[in-house]
């Protein structure tokens, strides 16, 4: 039998005996018509109710309601059973007090009936809220109090309830509906309006189950995993039970540490014990955790323990035998082989004195002393606590003194002050304004580092972590706690394979490792630690859980940012392993993102590791199948970041070009330039650069389909001009192989493009690199006039001519000018009358800057050798002059010849001269 049908098994039974002694009053040979038919009515209530809970009260109940329900049935019968020996109930002339009486049973069962199924809904509709057990319990307590005042009753559990439910975002209609039925308590005067109460009840039951049942997956989130942890060992529960004290906890937690006082009650003042099974928490656990076989380990351990009972009874072992028994009884209420073996034995140790208790007085008397000490530290620790919520106060040096000197340095058993002193000490670090304090504070960290230890008891290593971890998340801590001696070895002992560290605890474990890789200066110094790696390779390369193995992902990511760090952890063991095994596209985006990220943290060491990336199995594989599409833009991103710095290295452009994919997939990303973002597009736009400039390739990347086509959109005003710069740094590249040429220039938009690269809104790269692009197209004769001819060439080209242009782009512009001059004397009359083309020329001459002046010279004899330019550039102000003074200071041999053959070409009487311009000429 199942606890839940247990537990309406005795409201049914208890609701029995009450009808038993009521019908005897009832057929009396004496009695009053008034009390009888008060009598028929309770008995009507009592069947009506008793049959609606056996019809339709949902499997999942919450035990202590109906626990509480049975306790005021058998308080009535107690009541019936005193009135009917006094004989009251016989009597004529008290019927009136009676009839009060027998009204008052009434309207308490009927409130006790009505609590019985609200909680009951409450626990299936608000499943998984952590305030309902406490809500639970006060509404118990308050059915206690006002048992008769159903108003009362209505008014608490309203207010109650509706902080409770409000803000809930899924199941808000059906919770708004359970709230609407709490009203409906001030109405319950009668047995009718009771069973319509019921009815509605019963309905919302079936629909809010329905929903709960469907919606089940969907509402355990990260933070709600915690409540199938023990809370006493913080392992994984396989047979969760509801404690006496409104808790859940591990049915085996209980039984094999004897648990008789609850963990949780400061006062310790009462019984503990197990009520029932957590039907909520035990069905959502089977859910969440069905790959681990929690299910099977559930039914396989509680048979194991019902053999061990048989067996300890058939060894002679009666004492434990009749404990185990009495614990598969809770269980297994009509086990009827358990029920016999039990009640053969329990008359035989009945009257055994219990075993005295093994504690010497010295120890007794150390106990006694920190729970004194305790209580007096909590009181003041709780007022504390609200200044440190609410206005950010730290704890008082007095305060945090008294709870560091209870710390334990080594424990060896998880009970008494000890966890209670390192719980408080852990929620107390979870306050900002106490982390640079605590971390400060003597003698602190020595206490909290030695708890640290897969030999420390589960549940007191739990909270020793989570003290270690809120501790990282001050920054001036970091470095502190990541140098204390046996912080880190700590830590990673208990990330060990096979250190039996549950989950729960490992996964605090990596959260405070990773704040501690957040700080700069820490990087190189945790490394330095040996099983830093050994243990991070080792969770990049198993299967753990995704978010250990996201955390791991992080902090070998934030350790590979350290330049002294990247060639040593390129090179461990396995790393590359673990690296590469997780940027498949089968694992989570978050893991995927950080492993990408780690590996190109990498790409920015020397070349000989960037070599060793390339070539390790799988590496350039997974990272072309990150460019694909439909990858998360920010996996894409660090994937093509990484080969772009791969592709930095020359030796490995070969192989990345030979690769199946790798340039499609770069062509493929930027061509759908308008929906990928500039983190995305620079990267790979960069890499598609580094990749153009390999000679060896010229020709094949300019005929791959979609290539140049991409390149050339590229050069859109609407692409961050950043992108735009790689891809004419790519064009450049390309036309610098005269076979290339006719492809580049007939392109459609590609001349448009160019021009627009020669704004000054674009970068000074992007102009120098489209400037020279300029001058390589115009080393074919046919493309010369249509460069020149092309609207916006000339003005752009020109003013870059400017003195105020760095000098690298005034040299670009004037080889572009000398290469569209070559053999075409309509290029040159036009450049020459263009407007201020000459006068920016001559200025060139005046740069102090030898390769300026070169090329000045060199594009002012270009032009003079048309005949029509003669006359113009030799008559324009200052430039002979200028020339002069270039031939006379003799800087280089270069711009020394340049100037003479502008002099000779300007100075030479041409056979049909003007013979006056002749003679002013020679004359000035």
């Amino acid at each position: 039998m199942a606890p839940e049908e247990f537990a309406v098994g005795l409201v049914s039974e208890a609701t029995s005996n009450l009808i038993h002694y009521l019908m005897e009053v009832r057929f009396a040979k004496q009695h009053n018509k008034i009390i009888v038919r008060k009598i028929d009515l309770i008995v009507t209530t009592l069947n009506s109710n008793v049959l609606l809970l056996k019809q339709k009260l949902p499997v999942k109940v919450y035990g202590d309601a109906l626990g509480s329900l049975t306790e005021k049935l058998k308080e009535a019968t107690d009541f019936v059973q005193s009135r009917q020996k006094q004989g009251s109930f016989q009597t004529m002339w008290d019927d009136q007090e009676t009839e009060e009486e027998l009204e008052s049973m009434r309207q308490r069962l009927v409130s006790a009936y009505q609590m019985a199924v609200f909680i009951t809904i409450l626990d299936v509709a608000v499943d998984g809220n952590r305030r309902t057990n406490q809500f639970q319990y006060r509404m118990m307590e308050l059915s206690s109090a006002y048992s008769v005042d159903s108003k009362a009753v209505g008014r608490e559990v309203r207010e109650l309830l509706q902080p409770l439910v409000m803000g809930k975002r899924r199941q808000d209609e059906k919770l708004e509906e359970v709230f609407a039925l709490v009203k409906d308590l001030e109405r319950s005067d009668g047995n009718e309006d009771a069973e319509r109460f019921f009815n509605v009840v019963l309905q919302n039951i079936e629909s809010l189950t329905h929903i709960q049942e469907n919606a089940m997956d969907l509402v355990i989130t990260e933070d709600d995993v915690d409540e199938f942890y023990d809370p006493i060992t913080c392992e994984l529960m396989c047979d969760p039970v509801k404690g006496s004290d409104g808790r859940t906890y591990d049915r085996w937690t209980i039984i094999d540490n004897d648990i008789t006082q609850s963990p949780f009650d400061p006062r310790n003042d009462r019984p503990f014990s197990i009520l029932c099974d957590d039907i909520n928490v035990r069905g959502r656990l089977f859910k969440k955790f069905h790959a681990t076989g929690v299910e099977t380990k559930f039914r396989e351990r509680r048979q194991a323990y019902r053999n061990q009972a048989f067996q300890l009874a058939k060894d002679g072992h009666e004492a434990e035998a009749l404990v185990a028994l009495e614990n598969v009884l809770k269980w297994a209420y009509n086990d009827k082989v358990c029920q016999e073996l039990r009640d053969a034995i329990a008359p035989r140790i009945e009257h055994q004195a219990p075993k005295p208790q093994k504690l010497t007085s010295s120890a007794h008397l150390e106990k006694v002393k920190q729970r004194v000490q305790w209580e007096t530290l909590q009181d003041h620790l709780v007022r504390v606590e609200e200044d440190m919520t609410t206005k950010g106060k730290p704890i008082p040096d007095q305060l945090l003194e008294s709870l560091i000197r209870l710390l334990p340095e080594k424990v060896m058993k998880s009970e008494g002050v000890q966890y209670d002193v390192v719980r408080a000490f852990a929620l107390l670090c979870q306050y900002p304004a106490n982390w640079k304090k605590v971390a400060s504070y003597p003698g602190a960290l020595k206490k909290l580092v030695s708890l640290l230890s897969r030999e420390v008891p589960r549940s007191l290593l739990y909270e020793a972590v989570r003290a270690f971890r809120s501790l990282t998340g001050a920054q001036d801590n970091r470095m502190k706690l990541a140098s204390y001696p046996g912080a880190l070895e700590n830590l990673m002992q208990l990330l060990a394979e096979g250190s039996g560290v549950s989950e729960n605890i490992q996964v605090h474990v990596i959260a405070a490792f990773l704040n501690l890789t957040v700080a700069e200066e820490t990087g190189i110094g945790i490394i330095a630690c040996p099983s830093v790696l050994e243990r991070l390779v080792d969770l990049l390369s198993r299967d753990v859980s995704a978010s250990i193995q996201s955390e791991a992902a992080k902090a070998f990511r934030n350790l590979a940012a350290e330049p002294e760090n990247m060639a040593k952890m390129a090179a461990y063991p396995g790393a590359l392993h673990g690296l590469v095994r997780l940027m498949s596209r089968e694992v989570p985006v978050s893991i995927q993102f950080e492993a990408a990220t780690a590996f190109y943290y990498l790409t920015w060491s020397d070349n000989n590791t960037r070599v060793k990336l390339l070539e390790f199995p799988g590496a350039l594989e997974r990272l072309v199948g990150l460019l694909s599409t439909d990858v998360p833009l920010r996996v894409q991103s660090e994937a093509a970041k990484a080969l772009q710095n791969l592709s930095c290295t020359p030796s490995n452009i070969s192989k990345i070009v030979a690769h199946p994919g790798a340039f499609q997939g770069l062509v493929e990303l930027l061509s759908e330039v308008e929906q990928v973002p500039e983190s995305v597009q620079l990267p790979a736009t960069i890499a598609l650069a580094n990749i153009v400039t390999a000679e060896d390739h010229y020709e094949k990347l300019i005929t791959f389909p979609g290539a140049l086509e991409t390149l050339v959109r590229l050069l859109s005003k609407d692409v961050p001009v950043s992108v735009q710069t790689e891809a004419v740094k790519s064009l450049r590249a390309l036309s610098s192989a005269p076979q290339n040429l006719t492809m580049i220039f007939t392109h459609p938009g590609t001349l448009p493009g160019l021009v627009t690269m020669l704004s000054a809104d674009a970068l000074e790269e992007a102009q120098l690199y489209a400037a020279t692009t300029f001058a390589n197209l115009a080393l074919a004769e046919k493309y010369r006039a249509p460069i020149v001819s092309f609207p916006g060439f000339l003005e752009r080209i020109v003013r870059l001519l400017s003195p105020e242009v760095p000098a690298g782009l005034q040299i670009e512009a004037s080889k572009c000018l000398v290469n569209v001059c070559l053999e075409n004397e309509k290029n040159k009359v036009k450049i020459a009358s263009f407007p201020g083309a000459l006068e920016k020329l001559v200025g060139l001459l005046s740069i102090e800057v030898p390769e300026v002046q070169f090329q000045g010279a060199r594009v002012y004899a270009v032009l003079a050798t048309a005949e029509k330019n003669k006359k113009k550039l030799a008559s324009y102000p200052g430039a002979l002059k200028k020339l002069e003074e270039l031939l006379a200071e003799n800087i280089n041999d270069e711009l020394h010849f340049r100037a003479q053959r502008a002099l000779t070409i300007l100075t030479t009487e041409p056979e049909k001269a003007d013979k006056r311009w002749w003679t002013k000429l020679v004359k000035s």
